[in-house]
């Protein structure tokens, strides 16, 4: 079942819906992409991606969106190591980003 809330609300019929007139091909072709270099990091673990990789999917508005098993999510989160280690590197980050808002390039 897909969660409302990470697909905007829509139920899962809806998602499954195509609308004419969304580039659902661009989202699909970015989700696959990211798939791509997701699974490329997984096979390097050691992580079989044949059953627990990532899966390019294209969302209802055409967004681009990523389907992973929940062993794969556990796998990855194993792989990030401890959650203080990666809140820690989600932070810094977040300040690196701040402190180069406003310097366009020349």
């Amino acid at each position: 079942m897909v969660d409302s809330m990470s697909t905007g609300g829509e139920s899962d019929a809806e998602s499954c819906l195509f609308t004419p007139g969304i580039d659902y091909v661009s989202g699909w072709r970015e989700a696959r992409e990211a798939a791509q270099v997701l699974n490329a990091a997984l096979e390097q673990l050691g992580v079989d991606v044949g059953l627990f990789g990532a899966v390019p999917h294209a969302g209802p508005r055409g967004e681009p969106v990523l389907w992973l098993r929940p062993e794969g999510a556990r796998l990855i989160a194993q792989a990030m190591g401890p959650p203080e280690r990666v809140v820690r590197q989600v932070d810094h980050r977040k300040r690196c980003d701040r402190s180069h808002e406003g310097k366009g390039t020349a």
